[in-house]
């Protein structure tokens, strides 16, 4: 008896907590306990949602455009009930697929989901075309006159069962091209990328244009359409490779304009011409020199002047009350960074501030709690690029990080890790990270060379903390590195208010 363990369950969408036996038709599902006395036997017949049977018979019923003698090249017989046709079964190599009109999908118990609809009835050849369901299957073939294979895959969603089937993978990779007819909406780009991880240089994706599938084409009669469609077939690299001369002009073409946003402070802008999306920035200095504050600082100008752009911020040396208020100290010009000095009258206005920043909606607080894994930052910064379109994300210090490595890794290892990441995550995503780094006593980034090494930008701050009373509230910057604009030298001073709790431009 052979055991066919973990395949993906036909009744409750389970993907790998179905059982059958292949050879008594038995089968068990462990997430919905699916089996026959409750969903019938095996064999040809099919239990509906209603729990009414259905029987497969010898007729072939033109469906969706599809003539009779495509679907009888296919062996894709009626299914009727009391006489009429209610819908399809799709054979597979061991058993079929149903498909109730409109669209609804049952199997029989012996039914395997590792194999393609329709591969029994070609093998070899210069090409073959793949589509996500059966109807497109037999409209592909028809349009193309019967002269192209043309096969299904089990379902849009693949099991690994089918990946691993190696007379299926050595069947297709048979064929010298590999043409995928896959729906318009993008949903199949995963199964594209595995195609082309398995099949390298035989892969073709067709352009459906304004159809969404094969189907489409045949029920709009556009044929000539589609059989254009796969004459232009573009072959598919996977995306970190650029090959053909299409792949080239949309590089060229490419808007990459980007308008870079303000600092605030015009001297520092006038060198950097601003923060530019996908560079990663550091700004360097020892501690206690202000560095928190230099970045608060850009941070209310744009949140203030830029309400357009939204950023993401987290500080780890100090609360999300702090940092809050010490927004509003910005946009108020007074010095609110502590509820037990702020008087009773200017509360109103404080709290005014805060709910004008949270409706603005461009500010995402976010944080890292001490048992997270440090790495996660990564993730995180992912999702709110991807997800909230997130544009620069601030946060500080990048060496507290990697106070919870992994065990066996050192902190400079980590930060060498995470500093490259970072950096290919800028310019991967178009977005701007700007990030602190605390000095060591020679002047340099601390704990890893990798953090200056991998930015674009990097920020000097200097204060002479014990000078006279007229300087050491003075913050010299410096551009040690700019990617970006190219100039490196002395890039303006920063004072700080003590009444405001602000820094203003010297």
């Amino acid at each position: 008896m052979t055991e066919n363990p973990h395949q993906p369950c036909p009744y409750c969408g389970s993907s790998d907590a179905y059982s059958i036996n292949s050879d008594t038709g038995m089968y068990h599902c462990f997430s919905c306990g699916a089996k026959p006395s409750t969903h019938g036997s095996k064999g040809n017949k099919l239990t509906t949602t209603q729990d009414t049977s259905a029987t497969l018979t010898d007729t072939y019923t033109e469906y969706r455009g599809i003539k009779p003698r495509t679907l009888q090249f296919y062996g894709v017989k009626d299914l009727t009930k009391d006489g009429k046709v209610v819908g399809q079964g799709y054979p597979y190599a061991d058993g079929v697929k149903y498909r109730v009109f409109p669209k609804t999908f049952r199997t029989t118990p012996n039914f395997k989901s590792d194999t393609l609809c329709g591969l029994d009835k070609f093998s070899g050849g210069s090409e073959i075309l793949l589509t996500e369901g059966e109807v497109d299957m037999l409209s592909a073939f028809q349009m193309l006159n019967g002269q192209t294979p043309c096969v299904s895959l089990p379902s849009a969603t693949p099991s690994r069962l089918l990946w691993a089937n190696q007379k299926v993978m050595d069947t297709l990779g048979s064929f010298s091209r590999i043409y995928c007819s896959f729906d318009s909406d993008g949903k199949s780009d995963h199964i594209i990328e595995k195609l082309i991880s398995i099949f390298p240089n035989q892969v073709y994706a067709l352009n459906h244009g304004r159809y969404k599938d094969a189907n489409e084409f045949l029920v709009a009669n556009a044929k000539e359409s589609y059989v254009s469609a796969k004459r232009n077939a573009r072959k598919v690299m996977p995306k970190f490779l650029a090959n053909t001369a299409e792949d080239f002009l949309s590089i060229i073409r490419e808007d990459t304009s980007d308008t870079p946003i303000p600092t605030g402070h015009t001297e520092l802008d006038s060198h950097l011409e601003g923060l530019f999306r996908g560079h990663m920035y550091v700004l360097q200095a020892p501690e206690g020199t202000g560095k928190t504050e230099i970045v608060r600082s850009i941070e209310a100008h744009i949140l203030q002047h830029h309400p357009e752009v939204p950023i993401a911020v987290m500080h780890l040396e100090e609360s999300e009350q702090r940092y809050l208020l010490g927004l509003a100290s910005y946009i108020l010009q007074t010095d609110v960074t502590r509820k037990s000095i702020i008087p009773a009258e200017v509360w109103p206005e404080v709290e005014k501030v805060i709910t004008d920043i949270g409706e603005a909606g461009n500010l995402y607080l976010f944080q890292m709690s001490e048992s997270e894994d440090p790495a996660s930052i990564v993730d995180r910064i992912r999702y709110m690029a991807a997800g909230l379109g997130v544009q620069y994300v601030f946060f500080e210090p990048i060496q507290d990080l990697s106070v919870n490595r992994a065990d066996g890794v050192t902190e400079e290892q980590f930060l060498s890790f995470l500093s490259t990441k970072l950096a290919l995550l800028a310019k991967e995503l178009k977005i701007g990270i700007i990030t602190v780094a605390h000095e060591n006593d020679d002047g340099k980034v601390r704990s890893s060379r990798m953090i200056s090494k991998k930015a674009s930008v990097v920020l000097r701050a200097v204060r002479d903390k014990d000078g006279p009373e007229e300087e050491k509230n003075i913050v010299k910057l410096v551009l040690e590195k700019n990617r970006p604009t190219s100039y490196r030298g002395p890039a303006g001073s920063l004072h700080f208010d003590i009444d405001s709790f602000t820094l203003k431009e010297v």
